[in-house]
Order: C-alpha cells, then structure tokens, then sequence
C-alpha cells in the first residue's frame, strides 16, 4: 500500500516530471526544427534551453533516487512551482514562439530562472538531504543571486548573459557530479 505521501511522489515522478520534461524536449527539438541551421549554436537561447531541460531531468532524478526524501505536499507544490517557472523561462526565452525574436524577454527569464533557483533551495531545505546540505544551500544562493543580478542589470550586455550561461553551467556541473542519483 502506497501512502499518501508515496502516492504524490508516486504522482509526481510518474506522471508530472516524465510529461513536462517531455514537454520542453518537445519546445527544444522545435526550435531546432525551426532555425534548422548552425546559427542555433550562436543562438543564447539555445544553451539557457539546454542548461534547463539538464537541470530537469538532474532534479527528476534526485526525486526518483533519493532515499532520504521526506516528500510531503508542500515539497509537491514547491515540485509544481519550479515546473511553472521553468515553463515561463522557456516562454520568455522564445520556445513558445521560436520564430520571433521579438519574443525573448531575457529579463523575465532571468527572474523565472531566480523562481527556479529559490524554489530548488526551499525544496533541499524541506526536504532535508543531509549528506550534501551545505553545498546545495551554496550553489542555489549563488544562483539565486546571480539570476536575480542578470535580471537586474545583466540582461542588457552580452558579457553579462554569456557569463550566467557559463556560471549554470558549471554550477550544474558540481550538482550534478556531487548529488547521487541512483
């Protein structure tokens, strides 16, 4: 018998993450269709997506693995939210619309990405996976920060956006190597 809090896991992992991370594959894939030449690899856009949709599937697979996850309701509604928020950064980032560039709002997609960031920190601390505490609680404030900092200010330069690309990057490098997954 499942509880009530295995069966939102259940839900979640089962069901929600599989479907949306089939999603933003789906909006990724498109908007390779669409450019369908070698400029996406000099398209910004393009590696926000990637750093995501890694991020995703990096987070539905601490969900599936860990043992020390107390996941109750409120970890499933913070689950749902940073789903929302990704959803909005790749809508602010063009996927929806991958034939306008009028549609990249890189401003908005760094506070989705701070939504995403802040909901990812609230999540570990609820959660309480002990082995790797400190270094999700620092890797997610630096990220909150730097998104919030690009948001801001950042978003307007190149410098500034090239610089978050590779500063998720290699933060979602370090988590990825240090958190278990299976």
């Amino acid at each position: 018998m499942i509880s009530r809090h295995g069966s939102l896991k259940t839900l979640m992992t089962g069901l929600y993450y599989p479907a949306f991370l089939g999603s933003v594959l789906f909006l990724f894939v498109n908007r390779l269709a669409v450019i369908h030449s070698f400029s996406v690899f000099r398209d910004l856009c393009f590696y926000f997506g990637l750093v995501l949709i890694i991020y995703l599937s990096s987070a539905y697979l601490g969900i599936c693995y860990s043992q020390d996850v107390s996941y109750t309701a409120p970890v499933f509604i913070l689950d749902l939210a940073t789903a929302v928020c990704i959803f909005f950064a790749f809508y602010f980032i063009g996927y929806l619309s991958p034939s306008d560039p009028r549609a990249i709002q890189l401003n908005w997609f760094y506070y989705s990405a701070a939504g995403i960031a802040l909901t990812d920190l609230i999540w570990n601390e609820l959660v309480g996976v002990r082995r790797i505490k400190v270094l999700l609680r620092v890797l997610g404030t630096i990220a909150f920060g730097l998104m919030l900092l690009s948001a801001l200010v950042g978003w307007r330069h190149q410098w500034s956006n090239l610089s978050a690309v590779l500063g998720l990057t290699v933060m979602l490098g370090i988590y990825f190597w240090r958190v278990p997954h299976g």
